[in-house]
């Protein structure tokens, strides 16, 4: 039986790249495609991309706040790795209550890794779209 949709925010997050981040940012595909579904079904979905957004920490802690039902991040292989777990280190420090969930290239080609992390509650192996809203639900 699926759940109501809740007001409480599901923020995604698509962290830094490294020296990509200089080459200009392109829209945070992954992130809008999964965020599709749950805003479709009435679900308060909120996107922080911390390459170009100024202010990513306070508005991280503004959503912490409201409690959210998930903090999802996208992370590849690489140096983006390093942003990805400084925001899941400070979202837990601020939060520990908060589930944090991992999806993209890197959970899916090292899941065991990717989880052996203390603060890496959740991971989505694969094309997250319909897992994220059956994970929601």
């Amino acid at each position: 039986m699926a759940s109501r949709p809740t007001k409480r925010p599901i923020v995604l997050i698509q962290p830094k790249t490294g020296s990509w981040d200089y080459l200009g940012a392109r829209l945070p595909e992954s992130l809008l495609s999964v965020a599709s579904v749950p805003v479709s079904k009435g679900y308060n979905v909120q996107i922080i991309d911390q390459r170009i957004e100024a202010d990513w920490e306070t508005l991280l802690r503004s959503y912490l706040k409201e409690n959210p039902l998930l903090v999802c991040i996208t992370s590849m292989t690489g140096p983006q790795i390093r942003y990805a777990l400084e925001l899941t280190n400070l979202i837990k420090s601020i939060s520990p209550q908060t589930t944090v969930m991992w999806g993209g290239l890197h959970p899916t080609m090292q899941p065991h890794q990717t989880l052996s992390e203390k603060n890496i509650d959740l991971i989505v192996v694969g094309e997250g779209d319909h897992t994220f809203i059956e994970t929601i639900q």
